[in-house]
Formats: C-alpha cells, sequence, structure tokens
C-alpha cells in the first residue's frame, strides 16, 4: 500500500428523515489538510445520499 497522501480531515454532517418508513438523507462537508509528494495543501469534499423507502 502506499502512503503518499498524509494528513487529516474534520467533518459536519446533516441527516434528516422523512415519514415514509426507511426513507432519509444526509449531506456531508469534510475538509482535509496533509501533504502529498512534499506538498501542503487542502481540499473539501462533499457527500450526500438519499435514501428511498431502504433503498439508496
Amino acid at each position: 500500500m502506499s502512503r503518499d497522501l498524509e494528513g487529516a480531515s474534520k467533518g459536519h454532517i446533516r441527516s434528516t428523515a422523512t415519514a415514509v418508513k426507511g426513507s432519509s438523507g444526509y449531506v456531508a462537508v469534510e475538509k482535509f489538510s496533509g501533504k502529498l509528494h512534499g506538498r501542503t495543501g487542502s481540499f473539501v469534499l462533499q457527500h450526500s445520499e438519499i435514501i428511498t423507502r431502504g433503498k439508496l
């Protein structure tokens, strides 16, 4: 396994459920700060998902 990317991240998540059984959603924003091949920097990731009646 290569370890070219080193660092840490911190994120925030918001989620909700609906009145429909098995249905929900979330959105998350995560900032990663670290080093890649000797260069330092950061980037932001956005994650999200919607689940409807238990299906993605």
